[in-house]
């Protein structure tokens, strides 16, 4: 029995969709931090993989599984999907547009 609605090549073409839905991309450099000229690729990346990782759940067909079921078929399906978006994120790394705005003052501190 397929417990996934998608194949596998359906998730990783969602995350490509997702990880390209964002081609410029603006960092904020504030005076007293360290300027990593990688950080909003990063985290765009880090937001495209968690909602894979959703969309993985979604998908799975969870009739009469248990939460444990479902956690695994989850696992399952990530450990063979993941490796597979290497090249992807590679290419995006080289492609995407990533402003640097510097700013003159330290960041501003949330209440």
């Amino acid at each position: 029995m397929d417990f996934y609605k998608i194949t596998t090549e359906g998730f990783v073409s969602y995350f490509v969709q997702q990880l390209r839905s964002e081609m410029k991309l603006t960092q904020i450099n504030y005076s007293d931090e360290f300027l990593d000229p990688h950080d909003e690729i990063d985290t765009h990346i880090i937001k495209c993989q968690k909602k894979l990782s959703d969309y993985i759940v979604q998908n799975i067909n969870s009739t009469g599984l248990t939460e444990d079921d479902i956690s695994e078929l989850h696992d399952r399906k990530s450990k063979e999907v993941f490796p597979l978006l290497d090249q992807y994120i590679e290419k995006y790394i080289e492609e995407v547009q990533v402003d640097y705005v510097d700013v003159d003052e330290p960041r501003p501190t949330t209440n």
